[in-house]
This record gives C-alpha cells, structure tokens and sequence, in this order.
C-alpha cells in the first residue's frame, strides 16, 4: 500500500485538538464515559487519530493536495485510503485543525 505518513513531523508535533472535539460535541458528550468506551471499540481513536498525523505530516505523494483530495483520501478504502466515514473525516479535519473555520474567521 501506499504510504501514509511523511515521517518529518515527530509525534509530538503534531496538532491534535481532540480536547476541544470532544467538548464542540458538547460537555455531556465529552464526560460520558460510555463515549470514550464506543469510540475506541469502534476504533474511531485509532482511525480519526492516523487521520490527523497524515493530516498534519502528509507523504511526498500528497503534500500539495487540496482539501478536497485530502478528503477523497481519507473517505477511500484501504489501502487507497483511510476508509473514513464522513464524520470521521469531519473530526479529522477539526482535530489537525484544518476545518476551515479559522479561515472564515470561525462561527
């Protein structure tokens, strides 16, 4: 498969807004354990959360892309992608802080 990672960018580095996702889905949301418990069951941490490192520290192969073809891949299934829900891309998207929010001066 493809490479999924650029591998500049060390982990620690890398922006992850996963506080702030789950308190924009409000505060019941974020405190309810049951939440944190499906999410991972799902795997939704683990998906959302490789989303946000391609996000942030894309391969060779997808450095200029557009947030539009970032979006075709991670909604593509493996291995052509990360086969994310829409959801999913949403809130990778929010996480790596490229939701576009910032540049409409946010809502």
């Amino acid at each position: 498969g493809k490479k999924m990672k650029g591998g500049k960018v060390p982990d620690s580095k890398i922006v992850d807004r996963r506080m702030a996702y789950l308190l924009s889905q409000g505060v019941m949301y974020s405190a309810n354990p049951m939440v944190h418990l499906v999410r991972y069951l799902r795997g939704t941490e683990k998906y959302v959360r490789s989303a946000v490192v391609y996000l942030q520290d894309p391969p060779k192969w997808a450095a200029d892309f557009s947030m539009a073809q970032h979006t075709d891949v991670l909604g593509k299934p493996y291995p052509e992608g990360f086969g994310l829900t829409r959801a999913r891309v949403k809130e990778a998207f929010f996480r790596a802080d490229m939701d576009g929010d910032s540049s409409e001066g946010g809502s």
